[in-house]
């Protein structure tokens, strides 16, 4: 029987003390883990948003409308204040915001204008059905294309400074 209690004995001493050193390789390796880098594909989910890190310095921008894509995501017209094409910052800083706002989406199209009635002829555009004076004000007003492709990977920015048929433009590619 004392045979019996020793033998139990070491075998919960040998099982306490593999414990014990589990616990150890755990901590040890938690702490390693730490200094591991982030995955770069994740880092724009990790990065808080313009709008987070400073409320005062947020781009302001208007849904006028929203529709769905087919194959995951949203299409969308956003108003902006003509004022902020006067600015490069505040345009790198809208797509950057536009970037995070659609991060779990999958597609997004989203059209910049600066006049709401020059985004309500958006459909006029796609049924063939717009004036020459309504175009040329279309164009004037229409100042930004973000657009995001799951499939493709494309993630663009598009800022058209002096409208989309203009000669100013610059396309930020994230």
């Amino acid at each position: 029987m004392k045979v019996i209690l020793k033998i139990i004995g070491i075998i919960i001493g040998v099982i306490f003390g593999l414990s014990v050193l589990v616990i150890i390789a755990a901590l040890i390796t938690n702490k390693l883990n730490k200094n591991t880098a982030i995955n770069s594909d994740y880092s724009d989910i990790l990065t808080p948003s313009p709008i987070q890190e400073d409320i005062s310095n947020a781009v302001v921008y208007e849904i006028l409308q929203k529709w769905n894509i087919n194959n995951g995501g949203f299409g969308k017209t956003i108003l902006i204040s003509e004022s902020y094409l006067t600015d490069e910052d505040t345009m790198i800083r809208l797509g950057l915001q536009l970037k995070y706002d659609m991060r779990d989406d999958k597609n997004a199209f989203i059209m910049v204008f600066t006049d709401k009635k020059a985004a309500e002829l958006r459909d006029k555009l796609t049924d063939n059905t717009m004036t020459k004076d309504e175009e040329q004000f279309y164009d004037t007003h229409y100042v930004g294309q973000y657009t995001k492709n799951g499939n493709s990977g494309l993630n663009a920015f598009a800022i058209y400074f002096d409208g989309v048929s203009g000669t100013n433009s610059k396309t930020i590619e994230y």
